[in-house]
């Protein structure tokens, strides 16, 4: 198996894909562009070997006998550090520390190499590769680096994919049915980028220094060979073409472009230290901050393009491909698609932005920092909003004045007719746009209002599972205020939820439930209305959206107005929605409502024990106890043996199955929980800030289910099991 590839190769890889315009850059058809010349091959190519594992590295005796390296590509394929090996190099040592994180990247072979030396250059020494070492669970390495004075100016280094794990850190999480906060596995593909990239000034000799390795590192080395693409080369006649390499002289304006496309302070993108999204975060480095919600919301907002374009079945790889478009050839990547295009197989840095926000409403952590970040991102996806679509970053990676931006003006989709309708008739139209598969079954007649409501999650936790026993299911009400006209409504959030629908439910004509994310689990249920008015339609034909501004939901209401041949009535939203009135929108507060809804869904708001007081910071409505034989849902519904979350671990309390223990975590933002007695599984949805620990006592049966971010040690072994261990 092949386990390293060269800086190299891959480079060559994007050259082609550059030179052809394919493979994942974000292109639009929207706006002309001149075809970049054909790429140089880049010298240091060479076929790679078959080569072991580092585990199966040679070393001592044996490795002075070994045939040695001939180029760079070899140097990093056998694992070694063949450099310094004649007195008259004097050999210098550099301590090098740091973490590789796209989310943490965990057992990543981590190399170090001189990304300027030539194949060549190379003596029968092998010198290229300075070091070696591979990361541990929380993305660290400590790397002893060995230069010397033909060393140049500044070192690479790369997290290579093969073997190794990452966290998701996309809020909808990860390809592969990883959630976010779980590990998913990397690859290396041929042709793909395989290995993240950092690129830093080489340290003082004997020094100790930081080099992290994140998005930001990697899209300033693809963008410093970017610039070199468009470097104008001239070839003499009759001559071969001048190898396309990275240049010294590209390291800063590469940097700065990164930082005014992304809005980032002047600080050395290796220097800034790494945070960690899928926890609570307690940095104050805004900075920091801001770079990691963006990194998560590059990976959400390309995994949902691949989704997109190719369905399912995609790798982290396809995903990562797209720093190809927003660092090698900028000039065809769209900043804001918030017009005519809203097109979601392409992926623009507006979708980064909206993302990167999605993610800090998913962390819930209260500090100043975070609260800055927030800010400066709304302000920011506010400013790409005002541009209209088509518009492109500057050479430097700063955006266009939307005052000199020439981009024609969008067409609706479909022109209302100032025309009465007779007779109520089912909105029947053809659709052409692709969207035909999203039409529900069960159609608005031309006298309903239209209501398209979405959000993030519900206001309490359900008694009743609509996906899975290991998945948490939550409860949102909807209210229905008298009226004359009916209401079709559809639906869709990001959490699996059971729509308890009270108030005026005659008045629905028809409510629309999109389906869970999952395509293996329904996800959604619905209470309160009978099964002839209740319909179903796919989750990524409505994805869930916190705001009518953003991009999601401009896309549900144009794919709507397609298919009905008529406007949306109204468009409600927000990231919790509690107790929402329909069809004015307004979200009342959970002490308005009764604890008994007319539907027959007890809610259990007002706390008899301590433990049900910490149920309520999370879920406002506490615990909905919600008949099952009432619940029209498209697959399973299944009642809690353990409820979700804080109210499975108020169950268990009460129960005896465990215990609070009182200062006794491992991580000082957890509970910690002695188990006496097993149980059947986990509570569901115990991740991010909602994560516990577990002590698992000696004699005691390991519980089913999944724990979610929660960590496990065992009282007789000390082990730790879990995703955070």
């Amino acid at each position: 198996m092949r386990i390293y590839k060269s800086l190299a190769i891959i480079l060559t890889s994007v050259l082609i894909l550059a030179g052809c315009g394919g493979g994942g850059s974000s292109t639009s058809t929207a706006t002309s562009t001149s075809t970049p010349p054909t790429p140089a091959p880049v010298t240091t190519v060479v076929t790679p070997v078959e080569t072991v594992t580092p585990a199966e590295t040679v070393t001592t005796a044996e490795s002075a006998t070994a045939q040695p390296p001939q180029n760079i590509l070899e140097a990093v394929s056998q694992s070694t550090m063949p450099v310094a090996n004649a007195p008259e190099n004097n050999p210098s040592t550099i301590n090098l520390t740091g973490v590789a994180a796209k989310g943490v990247m965990q057992n990543a072979n981590i190399v170090v190499f001189d990304p300027f030396t030539q194949t060549e250059e190379l003596d029968d020494e092998g010198e290229g590769l300075l070091g070696h070492g591979v990361t541990n669970a929380n993305g660290e390495f400590s790397i002893s680096v060995e230069t010397t004075e033909t060393t140049g100016d500044f070192l690479a280094i790369a997290a290579l994919f093969e073997g190794a794990t990452m966290i998701c850190d996309a809020p909808s999480g990860c390809i592969g049915g990883a959630a976010f906060g779980e590990p998913v596995a990397l690859s290396a593909e041929e042709g793909g980028i395989d290995a993240l990239f950092a690129i830093f000034p080489k340290p003082a000799p004997g020094a100790d220094a930081v080099a992290n390795l994140n998005l930001f590192t990697h899209m300033q080395l693809l963008r410093m060979l970017g610039i070199a693409l468009e470097t104008p080369r001239e070839t003499p006649e009759g001559e071969e073409p001048k190898p396309i390499t990275l240049e010294a002289q590209h390291f800063e304006p590469a940097f700065n472009f990164i930082v005014n496309a992304f809005q980032l302070e002047h600080e050395p993108f290796h220097t800034v230290p790494f945070v960690d999204v899928t926890a609570p975060i307690g940095s104050t480095n805004q900075n920091a901050v801001n770079m990691a919600l963006l990194s998560a919301g590059f990976l959400e907002a390309g995994t949902q393009s691949q989704i997109a374009r190719n369905g399912e079945e995609v790798i982290f790889d396809d995903v990562f491909d797209l720093t190809i478009g927003i660092t090698i050839l900028p000039q065809i990547f769209t900043v804001s698609e918030s017009d005519a295009d809203n097109n979601p197989r392409l992926m623009s840095l507006e979708d980064i932005f909206e993302a990167a926000l999605a993610t800090a409403e998913l962390n819930t952590a209260q500090n100043n920092a975070t609260s800055l970040a927030i800010d400066l991102l709304n302000q920011q996806n506010a400013a790409i909003d005002a541009l209209p679509f088509g518009a492109r970053l500057e050479s430097d990676g700063t955006y266009p004045d939307p005052s000199v931006v020439s981009v024609p003006d969008p067409q609706d989709l479909t022109p209302e007719s100032n025309d009465p309708a007779p007779d109520p008739q089912p909105l029947t139209t053809t659709d052409t746009s692709g969207n035909e598969v999203c039409r529900p079954n069960l159609s608005p007649i031309t006298t309903d209002e239209i209501v398209l409501l979405s959000g993030y999650e519900g206001t309490a936790y359900s008694s009743v599972a609509v996906s899975s026993l290991d998945r948490d299911t939550e409860v949102t009400r909807i209210s229905i205020e008298p009226g004359e006209t009916p209401l079709y409504i559809i639906a869709s959030t990001f959490e699996d939820m059971v729509w308890s629908i009270e108030g005026d439910t005659d008045r629905v004509a028809g409510f629309v439930a999109a389906r869970g994310q999952r395509p293996d689990f329904a996800g959604v249920g619905v209470v309160g209305l009978p099964t002839e008015k209740v319909d179903f339609i796919d989750y990524s034909c409505m994805p869930y959206f916190t705001s009518p501004s953003t991009r999601a939901a401009t896309m549900a209401q144009s794919r709507f107005e397609g298919l009905f041949g008529r406007s949306i009535d109204h468009v409600v939203s927000t990231y919790t929605l509690s107790s929402v009135a329909l069809p004015s929108g307004q979200m009342r507060e959970p002490n308005e409502q009764r604890d008994i809804a007319d539907n027959g869904i007890t809610f259990n708001s007002q706390p008899d024990t301590a433990y049900q007081t910490q149920l309520l910071l999370f879920k406002q409505e506490g615990l909905a106890t919600v008949p099952v034989n009432q619940v029209v849902s498209p697959g399973q519904v299944q009642t809690y043996d353990v409820l979700p979350a804080e109210a499975g671990l108020a169950q268990l309390l009460s129960s005896g199955h465990i215990e609070f223990q009182e200062n006794a975590s491992a991580r000082n933002f957890q509970d910690t929980y002695f188990i006496h007695e097993t149980f059947p599984r986990f509570p569901a949805g115990l991740t991010g800030s909602q994560s516990v620990e577990f002590i698992l006592g000696t004699g005691v049966a390991l519980p089913g289910g999944d724990a979610g971010h929660s960590t496990i040690r065992i009282e007789e072994t000390g082990e730790c099991i879990g995703v955070l261990c």
